[in-house]
């Protein structure tokens, strides 16, 4: 077949080195060396013309397809599924097809395991991607192919067409995995005379025959070559016999490796140079350079991210698709991000590279910034960057531009959103000692969603055999364990930021910034530590934290604290003051800054509900602030202040001299204390690496700026 398909493509204006050979192995096609000489710099390995091209621009040639307006038809059919279909169409009249030599050299449909795809991998195969963005991505690309295809088949049968009644699920599929693993981008023939203007998408994949026989090496130095009339392959370096030649799609992950298609452009846009070659490719790449670990927001947090910066910071948004969807059974995370990829939109959408050339260390400097202002853009990620050997050999890593940022936005509370000078949204940088409650959320949720990424794919090290037994285990392998190291390394440097936080370090410091639940419990102020704790004996029948989180109380916890020392220190509290007296310097600072942004506590009213004389709550009643109060009285903070109101009476009957006898300790001083709870605190992620929801705790920040 091999010179079958070389007399086919001289024949029709192709043209090949005459040093190069045309070989296969159980991986397919490559191009190599022939045994004699090497190759040298500037030589032309392979140039096919534009009229052998596959492409979009090919299919409204054919009277059958040419019929289709796009504009009037499902969006779900486009320029690349009409390129399928023009495939499938190539496959099905076999010998009569101008292109048959060039499809005789491909997988057949009726072997479509022997491709690396994940889209073709068996049930052994798939467990070695079980948890990871890879598996997430492969189900939803094969699920909107199908709807693809049946739209399609409903569509022309619709208008009449026979042709329709030798099309089938496998050819198509099979038609989608040759375009998402062998494909260039459609700017291939941006300089084509053949293109009609505006009517060829760039983003649109293309087949390029003879081309897609080089393989992928990200350190290969070559040219890409897009003229009038032929695409070329020029070599950058010397090749010694009977090597093979390569080709460099550019950066990849793993994740595009896997996954030959369309698609490295496509899936650049979403994935992790991992995911996203094994996804178009079907392969990975040992100690890949641009390996890292895709993140996603989900979109109702893109929404809100977007909404924020349109009103609160003025920001005009590029609208871009969601990365990201909740699977509801594994990878539901309380803080809104989750990490499921879509890859279909990643492997489908192919990016627009607008590349004339690439070469990993030498491409063109236009084209790289055109590139890495698209991937900054879509690409949510966290990669390792190497060792610090200045600092003990500590991981280097760094987050994909905008992704921290978004983070700190999605994480803000209102009166972070309500500050003038709320400016995390432009750079979060872990390593300052500036401190702030926003910092601290972010660090925090996101060592969260990378733990939870992590277990989604370790959770599964059980069903694993001790060996890959094929190529394709073998390169599904590497990616999951290079997707673990990246989580892994990140999430420990993570933690270890967050164990320097004043108040969760071993450092004893009177500046106490965080505080856990352990510390009002043992470490309160001396004047209410007597009362709070028989507050929460006497109501909850514990002060242990253990039972309080097993129970699901350290909302009541931290409440009572709070409303503790405010009932204590309000009255005394000056803004020119730097301290209380009895109170810690940090507890003084917080409780000023308190009083400044949310005003003193609500006073209790002739008809409010409190410990001492309990009368029927009015759901009519306004706080000192102006916040009304909830008409459903049976609302869910309702019923919890309620709640937290029967353990203080609880309290106040066993000790009437208790500090919360008190008639300003109500339903709505409680609601006030437990809003402030909320909005300052933030669930961090267990110390020690344990994960999971059992694990994690609630912390208060202490956060004063502003107050001397």
């Amino acid at each position: 077949m091999e010179e079958d398909f070389r007399s086919w493509f001289l024949l029709h204006g192709g043209a090949l080195h005459p040093e190069i050979n045309i070989d296969s192995d159980s991986d397919g096609y490559f191009i190599r060396m022939c045994d004699e000489q090497d190759l040298l710099p500037g030589a032309r390995v392979i140039s096919c013309p534009h009229t052998l091209i596959i492409s979009w621009l090919k299919a409204v040639q054919d009277p059958f397809l040419g019929q289709l307006d796009l504009q009037s038809v499902s969006p779900l059919i486009n320029q690349l599924v009409i390129s399928r279909i023009f495939l499938m169409e190539q496959f099905l009249l076999r010998e009569q097809s101008l292109w048959w030599p060039y499809i005789r050299m491909l997988p057949q449909p009726d072997a479509l395991h022997t491709f690396n795809s994940p889209l073709c991998y068996g049930p052994e195969d798939l467990a070695w991607i079980r948890g990871t963005n890879l598996e997430f991505g492969a189900q939803r690309m094969e699920s909107k192919w199908r709807q693809e295809y049946e739209e399609a088949t409903s569509l022309f049968k619709s208008r009449g067409s026979e042709q329709v009644d030798t099309w089938s699920w496998p050819i198509y599929k099979w038609a989608a995995v040759v375009f998402t693993s062998r494909s260039f981008p459609g700017s291939a023939l941006a300089n084509s005379t053949e293109r009609v203007a505006n009517t060829l998408d760039l983003d649109c994949p293309v087949l390029i025959p003879g081309v897609d026989f080089l393989n992928h090496n990200p350190l290969a130095k070559v040219t890409w070559l897009w003229g009038h009339s032929e695409c070329s392959i020029i070599n950058g370096d010397t090749i010694g016999r009977s090597t093979q030649i390569w080709n460099n799609y550019g950066p990849k992950s793993n994740e595009q490796c896997e996954s030959n298609s369309v698609s490295m452009f496509e899936a650049f846009q979403r994935l992790t140079f991992g995911s996203l070659v094994i996804l178009g490719y079907g392969f990975s790449l040992f100690r890949n350079p641009a390996d890292f670990c895709s993140l996603a927001i989900s979109l109702d947090v893109e929404k809100r991210i977007s909404t924020i910066k349109k009103s609160q910071l003025g920001t005009t948004l590029t609208e871009i698709p969601a990365t990201g969807r909740l699977n509801e059974e594994t990878n539901q995370i309380s803080t809104g991000i989750e990490h499921a990829v879509d890859m279909n939109e990643l492997a489908e959408g192919h990016s627009n590279f607008n590349m004339s050339k690439s070469n990993f260390g030498n491409a063109d400097a236009q084209n790289q910034k055109i590139s890495a202002q698209r991937i900054n853009r879509d690409i949510k990620w966290v990669r390792c960057k190497g060792v610090s050997l200045k600092n003990d050999f500590q991981v280097l890593y760094e987050f994909s531009p905008g992704f921290l940022g978004d983070c700190s936005i999605a994480f803000a509370n209102e009166r972070e959103l309500a500050e003038a000078d709320f400016q995390l949204h432009s750079s979060v940088d872990f390593s300052t000692s500036q401190f702030s409650r926003n910092k601290v959320h972010v660090m925090c949720a996101v060592t969260m969603i990378l733990q939870r990424q992590q277990m989604a794919i370790t959770k599964h090290d059980l069903d694993l055999p001790l060996w890959p037994a094929n190529q394709k285990q073998f390169h599904a392998a590497r990616y999951r364990r290079n997707q673990l190291q990246i989580l892994d390394s990140v999430t420990r440097m993570l933690l270890e930021s967050i164990k320097s936080l004043p108040g969760l370090s071993m450092i004893i410091t009177r500046d106490i910034r965080v505080v856990r639940l352990e510390n009002i419990l043992t470490n309160s102020a001396t004047s209410i530590l007597t009362d709070f704790r028989a507050a929460l004996n006497a109501g909850l029948g514990t002060r242990n934290p253990t039972k309080i989180r097993k129970n699901g109380w350290v909302e009541c916890a931290f409440t009572l604290w709070l409303c503790g020392l405010c009932t204590r220190y309000s009255s005394n509290i000056r803004e020119d003051a730097c301290s209380t007296s009895n109170l810690p310097p940090n507890l003084s600072r917080w409780l000023i800054f308190l009083n400044r942004v949310y005003g003193t506590p609500p006073k209790s009213g002739p008809h409010t509900e409190h410990a001492v004389n309990p009368v029927k709550y009015d759901s009519q009643e306004t706080c000192c602030t102006g916040i009304m109060i909830s008409e459903q009285s049976c609302d869910e903070t309702q019923l919890l202040c309620e709640s937290f109101l029967a353990v203080i009476h609880a309290a106040v009957t066993r000790n009437p001299r208790s500090l919360y006898e008190d008639r300003d300790v109500t339903i709505l001083y409680l609601r006030w204390c437990l809003n402030i709870i909320r909005q300052e605190g933030v669930m961090c992620p267990d110390l020690e690496g344990r994960i999971g929801e059992e694990t994690d705790e609630y912390i208060l920040i202490l956060e004063y700026t502003g107050t001397t």
